[in-house]
């Protein structure tokens, strides 16, 4: 990415830097807490944060205060109980893109190939090891 002309040239581009300042701001409340970040003083001689909840126009007030509170993500999450009381789909239908890969690339076994499919959760890199060793 260092190499890239173009990332560079986003990377020092001024609006970016201010960006990443914030953030970096934004994560630590200018406690000092986080390492100076690409070349930016540490935060604790950096001005504090804006008090503002609007950023272009979007107002994240509800995101921070959930932050603040302390919200547990895991309770908007769907309950694994629930995940796994989903119906399935057979393996041929779950793992028909991996399949074709498989075929593509000579093997061509559907029922070793399902096989494996399955007992690595869909990964074709895995599941071709499987099938060679």
């Amino acid at each position: 990415m260092l190499n890239n002309p173009a990332a560079m040239a986003q990377m020092m581009n001024p609006d970016n830097m201010r960006s990443m300042l914030n953030m970096q701001q934004s994560m630590d409340g200018g406690a000092g807490v986080f390492p100076p970040m690409m070349g930016f003083p540490p935060s604790a001689a950096a001005p504090a944060p804006a008090a503002s909840t609007t950023v272009n126009g979007m107002d994240f007030s509800n995101l921070i205060n959930q932050f603040q509170a302390g919200a547990n993500v895991t309770q908007s999450a769907t309950p694994v109980a629930q995940l796994t009381q989903l119906p399935q789909l057979p393996p041929e239908v779950r793992f028909a893109t991996q399949l074709s890969s498989m075929n593509d690339m000579g093997f061509t076994d559907r029922a070793a190939n399902i096989a494996a499919l399955t007992a690595t959760n869909g990964n074709v890199n895995r599941a071709v090891e499987r099938l060679l060793g």
